[in-house]
């Protein structure tokens, strides 16, 4: 059996490593668009029949049925070779491999897989937070820096600390605690923050509540599932890291707070906010709360980030919960694709998000009665579902 990928730049034959695959899984194995191909089965004489069945009948199926030349045709001209078909270069690192990453080449012929070792991921996130830091207005006042204990937030405050135009008295570094997931990462923050010479601060179950409004601080976590019961804990924690922060930086007069949200975080953001019909979110800053919100990561893509503490990383990865948010996975996903069919296209994008954002001027909106800001207006019953929470 054949499979003839029938493009107007000319016919390929296309490998078929498994006759137990299906069409889309072949046309998966090549990074072909399946929903825009028409599929036939030639026959004998040259006449083309339309094939349906694509998710289930194996190859081998139609091969026991009599086929012996499948045709995939694509219902646009444009050209895949140039897209698909690449030289691959390697750039290796001598020792302590811990990471890579794919780049396009500026000529668009070549996919290039550069190794890394923590030092040389260090260098690339490094220069990237330091060109940040040189487009922004940096005074003498505090810069508050929320710790997780994952790579993000630990590459982020040593790539802070060692800028020059920082002084390290400058940096408040703060983590909450009080959810497992949370609790099981102190170790990693602490020594990471040891290592820099920065003090950590612990915000506990008490505060945290005292700060977002909840009366009682016992089970708190297991109170917001009572109450939301489709939502995950992420959901929850990524408000609660913005209004502890936002306490902090108000506390210290600070002049922004800042996360390890990195180029996927920000794509996907990207991605959820066109897919409501809404310009994407300012960044790297963005105002909110009457605080400026700094996102330094923000071009660095995430296995260049776990490669600095390769260990971290994977401790960090095993101890997640398991998400069970359909919108938050999606467009996560799809930005984990775009980068993974056609590495460098993930810059482009972010970059096109990047200055649509700017367009962006009215982005949040305070609601009096949570007391603070949303994307959007919520509904009664939604903020009549928080208001229990805070009571319960």
């Amino acid at each position: 059996m054949q499979i003839i990928f029938n493009s107007a730049h000319g016919a390929v034959h296309l490998r078929i490593p498994s006759y137990e695959l299906s069409i889309v899984e072949i046309c998966k194995l090549h990074d072909l668009p399946f929903q825009s191909l028409a599929f036939y089965l030639k026959e004998e004489d040259g006449k083309l029949s339309i094939l349906k069945n694509i998710y289930t009948d194996s190859l081998l199926t139609l091969k026991q049925k009599g086929a012996n030349t499948i045709v995939f045709q694509p219902n646009r001209n444009i050209n895949f070779s140039r897209i698909l078909k690449k030289n691959i270069a390697i750039e290796p690192v001598t020792s302590a491999f811990s990471s890579q990453y794919t780049f396009q080449s500026e000529k668009f012929d070549t996919i290039i897989d550069v190794e890394y070792n923590p030092e040389k991921c260090f260098d690339y996130i490094f220069k990237a937070v330091s060109s940040f830091i040189s487009e922004v207005a940096l005074d003498d006042r505090k810069l508050v820096v929320g710790i997780s204990g994952g790579g993000d937030s630990n590459t982020l405050l040593k790539s802070l600390v060692n800028n020059p135009k920082i002084k390290k008295q400058q940096i408040v570094a703060v983590m909450c605690t009080g959810l497992n997931v949370w609790d099981s990462a102190k170790d990693r923050a602490l020594h990471i923050c040891k290592e820099v010479g920065v003090d950590l601060i612990f915000v506990d179950s008490e505060e945290i509540c005292n700060i977002i409004g909840k009366q009682k601080s016992d089970n708190w976590d297991e109170a917001f599932f009572d109450v939301f019961e489709d939502s995950d804990i992420d959901a929850l924690g990524t408000l609660i890291v913005r209004k502890v922060l936002n306490h902090y930086a108000l506390k210290y007069n600070a002049q922004a707070m800042i996360t390890g949200l990195n180029l996927e975080d920000l794509l996907a953001e990207s991605f959820f906010q066109i897919t409501k019909k809404k310009l994407p979110l300012p960044f790297p800053v963005r105002d909110i709360d009457n605080t400026s919100l700094w996102f330094p990561l923000y071009e660095v893509p995430k296995k260049i980030l776990d490669g600095c503490y390769p260990k971290f990383s994977l401790e960090n990865y095993e101890q997640r919960n398991p998400d069970k948010l359909v919108n938050r996975a999606v467009p996560y996903f799809f930005a984990q694709m775009s980068a993974s069919i056609l590495p460098g296209y993930e810059f482009d994008l972010l970059n096109g998000f990047k200055e649509l954002s700017k367009t962006n001027t009215e982005p949040f909106i305070f609601d009096k009665d949570l007391g603070f800001s949303v994307t959007e207006p919520l509904s009664k019953e939604l903020k009549g579902k928080w208001k229990y929470f805070t009571v319960c």
